[in-house]
């Protein structure tokens, strides 16, 4: 038993090491592969009979749960950091105390109560032999490792992954000691805070509160919650965009060094209270702990660390005050899960980076604690966490099936009856279909319900949705309910709270919570200009209207008390927040000239985007040509800013289109404006993001914006400057690909067709570029401008750069999977879904078989990126597909496909030959090849129609004699 379960902890700690070095080597490949093959290929498990012997009469279940548990893991993935980078045996000495101590504290009751003698002794042998057996089976897959490669260890010490080891190895010293502290009694006590806490924090989050106006609902999370789709944002454009979409329950599965990117709006509060019910429920879960970042960020939370900061909470909030240092230990153990939910809500950049920076040297601190932090994807540049760390994903707007659930479940809260809520829903859903955008916005699907429900109509665009809502909330809900309410400042009920939502924006850059007191300061300074004479008179009414505001939790929720034991109070919804702040603005700026005065400092800081886009609906619905105005004034801007800076301006103004008509002739100067920043340096920099911006908020006007950046495109062409011409084809080659996910929306499938007239058009250019860059040369292959024999002769493409990602060069540091592998999926699948056009790929094949027959000699690249995830793809298509067979091939065609795919396969660092060869089309006899080198070395190995020579060549590498793939 002691076996097995050494195997499983040895096994867990291997795959979570593993997971952050593919993570931490991202740049640097030939480790990555390297290294994960052999995470993947060397026998893990001991031999059965292995390891320590437990004693009779000891409970076994007893004994797995303390191998399994937190401190157990945390203290091997500690001590493989240890082996992994040659740390001395002091501090493998340090963890072989911690590790004894650890198992007295859980296994001496144990021992005890089965009647073992001395069980002290015994507990304590027991786990030096456990932790010596697995000391020795780490220490012989790191010697493994370096018999593999002897040089691969030291460029794992170099590479970028070493700043997570090496945070391991500092949160030794700590985590030892504080195991060493901890007694019998403490562990209890641990044990019973941690029951409490999670039955507190489950009770906490168990429901959602909607947005609604009338009364405070609570409603069981499953009652309610739809999870929109979750999308992994990674450097390699392609598989982002081959990737499946995940859901709330994935994303918690993956959280490590985590990052969640979202829309206003778009659940993303929500979903850190939902994943913190189902930790919390979870007795097997990691312990989650929240930190509001507003809150932890205040001034008048005294500059606490995140720890004091979760034990503040825990004591003040969830009523379940922390044992000393347990907090910290749960932590340091990997025992715990921490949620930073909000960045964004600290509008200041300065303080935006600072709270960064806290959460990196947090990380640093405890490196087995997961983490996840939450921001708007506006903005997140600004104050971006460490690429080399965290791994971002996209809450993305509900679908069309999502948004049809959560409707169905909103009004099955209403009605009386089942019939009645389907009825409503349907109807909902029918009135709503002129308004897609909203509806795929959680937020704004929810006061749209509301509304629907109060007014039996909906508005038809954004400002309306607004508008109606603050008429809703402030001239016909208390009539609706018979209430009225008298006040003596009634008739500035409204412009109070756009100057307290502005206020609020702005007070020190982020601290959205305020005292009611200061409060009522602020609106009596405000009333005091406005028909109160009497300062005295100014005061009441201000109390007055801020004890209104307090008895609507659609106004004002509150959020705690300060120092002093004053209530704080914040606006309930951030989106009203940001509307009421946005009317303010718009009406005190006397025009639109200085309303884009006050805007554009904060645009190109990418602050107030939605804020800066509300106001700039407010002015054009309030002033003639007030949107042609602001944008004629911002791109008129002439300051000196930063290409970034002004990138973040033009991008602000092409999001802007969605939601505001300014006349053909300002788009076109805008269209004009975000093509000539494109050119002005690398267009997978920052210069592309205008752009793609543009192209995705241009449908309403795309007549206009198409025209001028064709226009713009022939002139680039012609131009005669290489920059410039390179940048426009790039351009024309792959405007579709701006829209990073949407690619079954209209939009996608314009600038697409949009694409493939330009290539047409400018044929000979793309013809004449290409040999200087794989991503135009991929758009001359793709479109059937040429194929492969061409390039390899005319081109002088590089034989071993088909197993290579490569660029695209637009749009980001995005890649393409390699073009071996995409040759190999549509001759597979017989498709034409994808982009290297069918007609083509046997000739392509048939032209790398060519170039294989002059160069016989084994291996044909030095390096080849990984293409695990592709290639279980297209295994999983081949499986659900009825035995298509492609057309024969010729044997230089068959030659040059099987090498793509068997290439394609040594360099997977999964080779998982069930999930990626069910059966291989028209390469049905070369599967027994694959299953030879990666299963059974017994299998009969058929002959294959490819050239003579090469038969040999390919059962030699069935046989792992031959690599095609270069050894680093």
């Amino acid at each position: 038993m002691l076996a097995e379960v050494a195997a499983g902890v040895i096994v867990e700690a291997v795959v979570s090491t593993a997971r952050w070095l593919r993570r931490e080597t991202a740049g640097g490949e030939d480790a990555e592969v390297a290294l994960l093959r052999w995470f993947d290929t060397y026998a893990l498990e001991p031999s059965r009979g292995a390891g320590p012997t437990l004693p009779d009469g000891v409970p076994s279940d007893a004994v797995r749960d303390f191998f399994r548990h937190d401190d157990s893991q945390a203290l091997l993935h500690e001590l493989m950091a240890s082996r992994l980078t040659d740390a001395p045996e002091a501090v493998i000495t340090k963890l072989r105390e911690a590790y004894t101590s650890c198992a007295h504290a859980a296994l001496d009751p144990v021992f005890a109560q089965a009647g073992i003698d001395a069980p002290e002794v015994a507990a304590g042998t027991l786990a030096e032999d456990f932790f010596d057996h697995c000391d020795l089976e780490i220490a012989g897959f790191v010697g493994q490792l370096s018999a593999a490669d002897s040089t691969l260890l030291d460029r794992i010490r170099q590479d970028a992954f070493s700043a997570r080891v090496v945070a391991v190895l500092t949160a030794i010293e700590r985590h030892t000691r504080a195991l060493s502290l901890r007694d019998s009694s403490c562990l209890a006590a641990e044990q019973a805070f941690v029951s409490t806490y999670r039955r507190q924090a489950a009770f906490a989050h168990r429901a959602l509160e909607p947005p609604d106006f009338e009364r405070r609902r609570r409603v069981p999370i499953g009652d309610l919650y739809v999870s929109p789709g979750i999308t992994a944002l990674l450097e390699n454009r392609a598989a982002q965009d081959d990737g499946p979409s995940l859901d709330l329950t994935d994303l918690q599965h993956a959280l490590d060094r985590t990052v969640l990117l979202g829309d206003p709006g778009c659940g993303k509060s929500t979903a850190c209270q939902v994943l913190l019910h189902r930790q919390a429920s979870d007795p097997g879960a990691r312990v989650p702990f929240l930190v509001v970042l507003r809150e932890f960020a205040l001034a008048d939370q005294g500059r606490r660390s995140v720890v004091d900061h979760i034990e503040y909470r825990l004591e003040t909030y969830y009523q379940c005050p922390a044992p000393p240092g347990a907090v910290d230990r749960l932590l340091l153990s990997g025992g715990a899960v921490v949620v930073f939910d909000g960045l964004d809500e600290l509008v200041d950049t300065t303080r935006r980076r600072e709270m960064t920076e806290i959460v990196e040297l947090f990380c640093a601190q405890y490196p087995l604690a997961p983490v996840l932090v939450t921001s708007r994807a506006v903005g997140y540049d600004e104050a971006r966490l460490d690429d080399r760390l965290f791994e971002c994903f996209q809450l993305g707007p509900f679908d069309t099936e999502q948004s049809q659930q959560y409707v169905e479940k909103w009004f099955a809260q209403e009605e009386a009856t089942p019939e009645d809520a389907r009825r409503s829903a349907a109807s909902f859903l029918t009135e709503s279909s002129g308004l897609p955008d909203l509806c795929a916005n959680p937020l704004m699907l929810a006061l749209m319900c509301i509304l629907y429900r109060g007014t039996s109509s909906l508005p038809r665009n954004r400002p309306e949705v607004y508008e109606q809502c603050a008429s809703l909330l402030f001239r016909k809900w208390d009539v609706r309910r018979r209430i009225h309410v008298e006040l003596s400042m009634a008739r500035l009920v409204e412009p109070a709270l756009r100057h307290l939502a502005f206020w609020l924006l702005t007070r020190h850059g982020d601290a959205a919570a305020v005292a009611e007191r200061e409060l009522v300061d602020r609106v009596m300074e405000f009333l005091d200009e406005r028909g109160f004479e009497d300062r005295t008179e100014a005061r009441a009414a201000a109390q007055q209207f801020v004890g209104f505001c307090r008895g609507r939790a659609w106004v004002f929720s509150d959020v705690g008390t300060d120092a002093q034991g004053e209530s704080l109070y914040t606006f309930t919804h951030r989106t009203f927040l940001e509307y009421f702040a946005a009317a303010q603005l718009a009406s005190t700026s006397d025009t639109p000239e200085v309303l884009a005065r006050r805007l554009a400092p904060r645009v190109t800081r990418q602050e107030w985007d939605v804020v800066g886009q509300l106001a700039v609906q407010i002015k054009d619905r309030t002033t003639d040509a007030g949107a042609a105005r602001v944008f004629t004034a911002l791109l008129s801007d002439r300051r000196s800013r930063s290409v970034v800076g002004r990138g973040n301006l033009l991008a602000f103004l092409a999001r802007c289109l969605t939601c505001v008509d300014p006349p053909p002739r300002t788009v076109r100067r805008l269209a004009r404006a975000t093509v000539e920043h494109l050119m002005l340096g690398d267009p997978a920099t920052e210069c592309s993001a205008p752009l793609a911006a543009l192209l995705r908020s241009s449908w309403d006007c795309r007549d206009v914006v198409t025209d001028e950046i064709s226009h713009a495109i022939d002139e680039a062409v012609g131009s005669g400057d290489p920059t410039r011409r390179r940048a426009a084809l790039l351009l024309a080659g792959y405007a579709g690909y701006a829209f990073q996910g949407a690619y079954s929306s209209p939009a996608h499938a314009h600038w697409e067709e949009f694409s493939k007239q330009m290539i047409a058009r400018h044929a000979a250019e793309f013809l004449a570029i290409a040999p200087d860059h794989t991503g135009l040369m991929d758009v001359c292959l793709g479109n059937g401008l040429t194929d492969l024999g061409d390039c390899f002769q005319r081109c002088e493409l590089d034989f071993g750069s088909l197993w290579q990602g490569w660029q695209m060069g637009i749009f980001g540091p995005g890649a393409w999977y390699p073009y071996a592998s995409r040759c190999v999926f549509v001759l597979l699948l017989g498709t034409e879904g994808c982009r290297p056009l069918f007609e083509t790929t046997v000739r392509d094949c048939t032209a790398a078989g060519a170039w294989l027959v002059r160069n016989p000699e084994p291996p044909w690249t030095d390096r080849a990126d990984d293409v695990s995830a592709f290639l279980i793809t297209i295994g999983e298509s081949l499986a659900a597909r009825e035995g298509q067979r492609l057309p024969e091939l010729t044997p230089e065609g068959y030659l040059g496909a099987a090498v793509m795919l068997l290439a394609s396969l040594e360099a997977s660092r999964e080779p998982s030959v069930d999930r990626i060869v069910p059966e291989l089309g028209p390469l049905t006899e070369l599967a027994a090849y694959v299953r030879a080198r990666y299963g059974d070395n017994g299998t009969h190995l058929p002959d294959l129609p490819v050239p003579g020579p090469f038969h040999h060549v390919l059962r030699a590498w069935a046989r792992r004699e031959v690599n095609f793939v270069r050894r680093a």
